[in-house]
């Protein structure tokens, strides 16, 4: 599971590269395989490329599945952003061919066959190759310039047991090549990462210290304004010490006498004004009780005014005398004008004789 994780992330890191990133880092895997080269091989960028070893003793023998490694670096190509191996390419770049003998490494070779491929391309045919004569895969006619194509035929048993012993190479080769290609990718998006995160550093670091730049002018600044304040600390304690000399002189005795003086006069002011104070509570206490015997009267007044809201002859005076019943007693005292001051008083029309 941990294995099969890794993988889907490697190819998920292999995907987000750019299509020219992608060719580029499988052709060097490519070329790295046919060079046969050992370990990690270093592009201009920094990045390091799994490549098919050789063999361990150093002793020049082929590394045992170096042969399919190299022919399925040669059967392998990009397009489209995807993978391709052709089985084809893979079984010609892996060889062998049958030589002289009819053979094909273990296998005997029971007929070979060839078609006629130029000028017009015909159906394969049974062909006889003599002993003499090499095994190509391609021929001309020497004397009519026809060009014939061989293969040649093998049992099916033979072919079986061939391509289950190649298959099963080929399946190993694959598992390898897979591996490698997740420990490539793998690398590469730690790589990818740690230059971006190298950038984003980078990007920290100059912004710290341009920061660190800014700290160090204001603490100049400071540097500059303390050594200014500590040259005006030390003309004020001079001039609080010439100002201190002076008042322990011969003039000490008028200086006290003229603050002596001074406080009299404040405690004679502070003295007026608690009574100015007092006088302006009482002024304020005497408002409020004049307000409420005011509202009383207007209050009083009320009925006095509401008396002409439907009766008030302009052509009458003030001194004619109106008449008021008091229960059982009538009272003739009060006059026309008395009502019309009520009402005047509360705000109403006031009649002018």
């Amino acid at each position: 599971m941990a294995s099969e994780y890794l993988l889907k992330k490697a190819v998920a890191a292999f995907n987000a590269l750019s299509p020219e990133q992608q060719a580029e880092m499988l052709e060097e895997q490519r070329q790295s395989w046919v060079r046969g080269n050992v370990g990690l091989s270093r592009d201009e960028r920094g990045m390091t490329t799994p490549v098919a070893p050789v063999s361990p003793d150093a002793t020049g023998e082929p590394w045992p599945y170096q042969k399919t490694f190299n022919a399925i670096a040669a059967a392998t190509r990009l397009e489209g952003g995807c993978i391709f191996i052709s089985v084809k390419d893979f079984v010609e770049a892996f060889g062998p061919t049958p030589d002289a003998t009819d053979k094909c490494g273990e296998l005997v070779t029971v007929r070979i066959e060839k078609r006629l491929v130029s000028p017009y391309p015909q159906f394969w045919v049974s062909s006889y190759l003599p002993p003499d004569q090499p095994f190509d895969k391609f021929w001309t006619d020497p004397e009519n310039g026809k060009q014939y194509e061989h293969r040649a035929l093998v049992t099916r048993s033979q072919a079986v047991e061939l391509l289950a012993a190649e298959r099963a190479k080929y399946r190993d080769a694959m598992e390898k090549l897979v591996e490698s290609q997740r420990e490539t990718l793998v690398w590469q998006q730690r790589a990818i990462d740690l230059k971006a995160d190298n950038a984003a550093k980078d990007e920290r670091l100059k912004d710290c210290r341009s920061v660190i730049n800014e700290l160090k002018q204001e603490i100049k600044s400071r540097e500059a304004d303390n050594t200014a304040l500590t040259a005006r600390v030390k003309e004020l304690e001079t001039e609080l010490g010439q100002t201190v000399r002076k008042l322990n002189c011969d003039n000490a005795d008028q200086f006290w006498k003229a603050i002596g003086k001074f406080n009299k006069r404040s405690e004679v002011l502070e003295t007026k004004l608690a009574i100015a104070i007092k006088l302006m509570d009482e002024a304020r206490e005497t408002k409020e009780a004049l307000g409420a015997k005011l509202a009383a009267a207007e209050k009083a007044l009320e009925p006095f005014a509401a008396v002409l809201e439907d009766y008030d002859p302009d052509w009458e005076d003030d001194d004619v005398s109106a008449v008021l019943v008091v229960g059982s007693v009538t009272h003739y005292g009060i006059t026309l004008g008395d009502f019309r001051q009520a009402r005047a008083a509360l705000g109403g029309k006031r009649h002018d004789s």
